[in-house]
């Protein structure tokens, strides 16, 4: 059964920090969108700079835009977008990284047909293409060994069980039920923990190819992460203990965390980096029981194990 879409509205969601050249990349994308009624709504995350109120000035003509200014300590993506959220009223929120430019021109049109077409979908997830000095990877939300088996999967639309940050657009309505990111988690793991929740409670998450993203990663998100021992190695180890610990039966518990375990120790290459990892596994248990288990049901687990999802590692 198809939705009705003649009560869709769309709002672009944007979380910055002294980015303004590359912000401003952005927004001269969106200006380029076939369809232009949408919001575009900008969280300026503790910038020093100054740069990202004139990147604004610039472009209100062209696009409507809505700047919140955190003038206060740093929220990190995952606070910075509850943040956001809470103001956008719009029905599907459509969530890019600042350095990222998006490229499909029908955007609104595209997205509008797949909500008719999949009334369960909570989450549409892109088709991103990372740009480094290495050259182009694909960043979109299957195993690697599927994308191996059937490198074609890129190109397909798909039900999927997580998505990325970065580019996607989240269903609002869906976010009252499920409750918005955990902010604590810093980094990582946002999207999946969230992607749990959306599954568990019987939603889907559809990956479109046609709507393409260019991302040009810029520096991490973790703030001094090479001057702190809790750097992203920390996070890391901690939040995937963390998902395990809250979402999957304790046949999986065993088998995800052990993966993870010795997966992150891997990236060990300093004493720094190892004072990271042996905190992340000691902070691991109090983080995860402060939550309680919140088991995917065998109806979750079966659309997961359908749907790309890795529970067992």
């Amino acid at each position: 059964m198809k939705m009705d879409s003649s009560n869709l509205t769309f709002a672009f969601v944007v979380i910055t920090r002294n980015r303004p050249r590359i912000l401003a990349k952005l927004l001269e994308s969106l200006v380029y969108q076939s369809e232009q009624n949408f919001t575009v709504y900008i969280f300026d995350d503790a910038s020093t700079d100054g740069g990202c109120e004139e990147v604004v000035q610039h472009y209100k003509e062209q696009l409507d835009i809505v700047l919140v200014t955190n003038k206060g300590t740093r929220l990190g993506v995952a606070g910075a977008r509850n943040e956001i959220m809470q103001v956008a009223s719009e029905t599907w929120l459509i969530s890019l990284d600042d350095d990222a430019v998006l490229e499909t021109r029908n955007t609104l049109s595209v997205l509008r047909s797949a909500i008719e077409a999949n009334p369960d979908a909570a989450v549409f997830a892109f088709n991103m293409d990372n740009v480094t000095s290495s050259g182009v990877s694909k960043l979109v939300p299957f195993p690697r060994r599927a994308l191996q088996r059937n490198p074609a999967l890129v190109n397909e639309k798909a039900y999927v069980s997580t998505f990325q940050g970065g580019a996607h657009a989240l269903s609002s309505e869906c976010l009252q039920v499920t409750g918005m990111y955990r902010p604590d988690l810093v980094f990582g793991v946002e999207e999946l923990d969230l992607s749990f929740r959306i599954i568990s409670q019987g939603r889907s998450i559809v990956y479109l190819p046609d709507i393409l993203v260019t991302h040009y990663p810029q520096p991490s998100v973790v703030g001094g992460a090479s001057k702190t021992l809790y750097s992203e190695l920390f996070y890391l180890t901690r939040n995937r203990l963390y998902i395990a610990y809250r979402y999957l039966p304790i046949p999986n518990v065993v088998t995800y965390s052990l993966f993870w375990m010795f997966r992150m120790a891997m990236f060990i290459r300093t004493p720094r980096q190892a004072c990271s990892y042996v905190l992340g596994l000691l902070g691991a248990p109090r983080f995860a029981f402060s939550t309680g288990r919140q088991c995917l049901s065998a109806k979750a687990m079966e659309y997961a194990r359908a749907s790309y999802g890795r529970v067992w590692y």
